[in-house]
């Protein structure tokens, strides 16, 4: 199973921000696990948001290409096409995964009453958790905004027969 995009495609994206990976630790290989494991995160993050069905139903290992799909303005991709927005949020989760890898998908502990009490003199901090944790992308999720259909619980999707 192949990540979205390219190494090549993920330089000159980063080159556009400036960002620098030209050290050891970011070599082709070490950017191609990277890129593989931003794909799995947008496909397992976002399965649910995309438009359309996949190509090949469900012998396809990635999300994309899809057909039936459309952007938030009502263009059509093409069912054989990677849209854009998808490429571009694949190299900031590349990114991100290159520089500490599992960051995008890290193990944490559920909530559920997580309490923590710091005194310094007269100065006390007290910091409530009572539910999961969980980390957010706003790069990726503004990356994939004109692609993602918003659904809430009231709405429903309907499946080809």
């Amino acid at each position: 199973m192949a990540g979205y995009g390219t190494t090549a495609g993920f330089k000159a994206y980063a080159d556009a921000r400036g960002w620098d990976y030209t050290t050891p630790a970011y070599a082709d290989p070490q950017i191609d696990a990277a890129r593989e494991r931003a794909s799995d995160y947008i496909d397992g993050t976002f399965r649910n948001q995309f438009p359309g069905y996949k190509t090949d139903g469900r012998e396809q290992a990635r999300e994309w290409p899809r057909v039936g799909a459309v952007d938030r303005e009502g263009l059509s991709i093409d069912s054989a096409e990677v849209p854009v927005e998808i490429l571009n949020a694949t190299y900031e989760g590349t990114w991100r995964e290159v520089q500490t890898p599992g960051s995008l998908v890290p193990d944490l502990k559920a909530g559920g009453g997580v309490l923590k009490r710091v005194k310094a003199g007269s100065v006390e901090v007290e910091y409530d958790n009572d539910g999961t944790v969980s980390k957010t992308f706003a790069a990726i999720e503004q990356a994939l905004g004109s692609l993602l259909v918003v659904r809430s619980r009231y709405s429903g999707v309907a499946v080809r027969a």
